[in-house]
């Protein structure tokens, strides 16, 4: 078996499941963004800086009104779990703005260490359009 991964075949793999990943350096809060477009997965590979600082200017339009706070805290636990290291996989649900409306989505988020480093990866996926579509 061929254990040779490419990054587009991963990148395929995720966006079945993902709308966007995040890939964030937990020290240097460095961090990629992988948008995936369309049942091709076609890739936009955003490399950008201060995950925190983004993720909390991000929420002020994206999060519906109603779960600000508690993505807020979220935020603030993902913060703290970084600076101590704990191994933890986070799920949890919220509404974001989707063209004005609100949708159901799921952030998964797990701490891994690689090369000597502590990364973030963050998985956002829409758990409402699949919903629709199991009912169709």
């Amino acid at each position: 078996m061929d254990t040779l991964l490419k990054f587009e075949d991963a990148a395929a793999a995720l966006s079945l499941d993902y709308v966007c990943v995040f890939y964030v350096d937990v020290k240097a809060s460095d961090y990629v963004v992988l948008d995936f477009y369309g049942k091709l997965a076609k890739l936009n590979l955003q490399h950008t800086h201060n995950f925190w600082a983004d993720i909390s200017a991000i929420s002020e339009n994206l999060i519906y009104s109603e779960d600000k706070e508690s993505f807020m805290g979220l935020v603030k636990k993902a913060s703290a779990a970084s600076a101590s290291q704990d191994a933890q996989i986070v799920n949890y649900k919220c509404r974001l703005m989707v063209d004005g409306v609100p949708a159901w989505f799921v952030i998964k988020a797990a701490i891994t260490h690689s090369r000597g480093r502590d990364f973030f990866f963050i998985g956002v996926g829409n758990i409402e359009s699949r919903n629709v579509n199991r009912l169709n």
